[in-house]
């Protein structure tokens, strides 16, 4: 029966990614009812609750994120983010929320693109989906008007994923830019900095830039373990970004391409300094449209 109840959550996974959320709570409230073991349960816990608010279900999220904090292991990144995500919606509860009343949504409705909807979309590659989600969030809105803190460094994370995920290094590059300046803003959504960072280390790795990739990696790693959401994921992410940039960097050399980037000074920066190969640090598309626009 445990190996049926781990498949069951792992159907209600896919319903989840899928935005199939009444399938999901189906799955979920299976899971929850029956699993005793501590794995998943408290991210189990916390897409039950946002499936639950997807549905209108106020309530019922709620008493299910009550219960997510209690659920949450010690060193494991996964429930730590399902545990703060799980506080801040509580939290909304208790403040009056943002976007719904007692018996519709809590979350208003680019709360429900960046926390849910979108990061779905992007864990499955669907990249047209996730931009067009992103450019229905705020019709008519220019993004560059969202105020400096935890939601637009979302957003323009986001963005830079789909951008990147689209092909569109350039526009990927200035979405990046534009969420590692939120940093000093930022209170809860800490995990976008150094995920951030890795996104940009991974282009500069793919533009020839290995020196340049080396410090925005090594930048991740010095944020060390447990500062912050799916920190070890990330971190093992790094390490292997890293050797492949190494060994690059070792192939350049040998083959006599010089890397505009490369320095013996050992350097890695600082906040800043941040700079990449002289990029416009904003170059164009403040609107929400920079978003979806060429999406084909």
């Amino acid at each position: 029966r445990t190996l049926q109840l781990m498949c069951t959550y792992e159907m209600g996974f896919c319903h989840y990614l899928a935005c199939d959320f009444d399938r999901a709570i189906g799955s979920f409230t299976e899971f929850l009812g029956e699993f005793d073991a501590p794995s998943f349960r408290a991210f189990c816990g916390m897409q039950l609750g946002f499936a639950y608010e997807m549905r209108g279900q106020q309530a019922e999220a709620a008493e299910v994120f009550a219960k997510v904090p209690g659920w949450a292991r010690k060193h494991f990144s996964f429930d730590a983010h399902a545990a703060r995500r799980a506080r801040a919606y509580l939290r909304k509860s208790r403040e009056g929320g943002g976007g719904g009343s007692a018996s519709g949504p809590l979350l208003t409705g680019l709360e429900r693109t960046l926390w849910v909807v979108v990061p779905n979309h992007v864990e499955v590659k669907a990249w047209h989906k996730a931009a067009a989600e992103l450019r229905e969030a705020m019709p008519g809105r220019r993004a560059a008007e969202l105020p400096e803190g935890d939601t637009a460094a979302l957003y323009w994370y986001y963005l830079g994923r789909v951008k990147r995920g689209l092909k569109n290094e350039p526009a990927a590059r200035r979405a990046f830019r534009r969420a590692y300046g939120m940093r000093k803003a930022i209170a809860e959504e800490v995990f976008v900095i150094p995920h951030t960072l890795c996104e940009l280390g991974e282009l500069e790795h793919e533009a020839g830039r290995y020196a340049s990739a080396r410090r925005l990696l090594k930048r991740v790693k010095k944020s060390g373990r447990g500062e912050f959401d799916f920190d070890k994921p990330l971190l093992r992410r790094v390490s292997l970004a890293l050797d492949q940039v190494r060994a690059a960097q070792r192939q350049a050399k040998a083959d006599g391409r010089v890397d505009a980037t490369d320095s013996d000074s050992g350097d890695d920066g600082g906040d800043d300094d941040f700079d990449l190969a002289g990029e416009d640090e904003h170059g164009s598309g403040d609107e929400v449209g920079e978003g979806a626009e060429q999406m084909d």
